[in-house]
């Protein structure tokens, strides 16, 4: 008998993106810890703060928009600093592990 495999995209398992996914997303790309969720602010906006050793505190934030499809970018600095990925299953699962 074949085995079966099947894809599926994150937004199958789950609905709603919160800021626990979020901030679990944008660690991986960046330098900077996320020990709390981001922020809503607004339709598809966000702010992220990062901390740059855990438990130092907050040492900047993100300005985050989301688009419909769980893709992501975020800048901080003057806007100079400019970071681009998209939530997956990984950060739905490490948004309530860590955060």
């Amino acid at each position: 008998m074949a085995g079966r495999i099947a894809i599926v995209s994150p937004q199958t398992l789950w609905t709603t993106i919160d800021g626990r996914d979020l901030a679990a997303s944008l660690e991986g790309p960046s330098d900077y810890y996320f020990t709390q969720p981001c922020e809503s602010v607004g339709t598809d906006r966000w702010i992220c703060e990062f901390e740059t050793d855990p438990g130092s505190g907050t040492a900047g934030h993100y300005r985050v928009r989301l688009n419909e499809h769980g893709c992501w970018v975020a800048f901080t600095n003057g806007e100079k600093d400019r970071l681009r990925g998209c939530v997956d299953a990984v950060d739905y699962a490490l948004g309530w592990i860590r955060i």
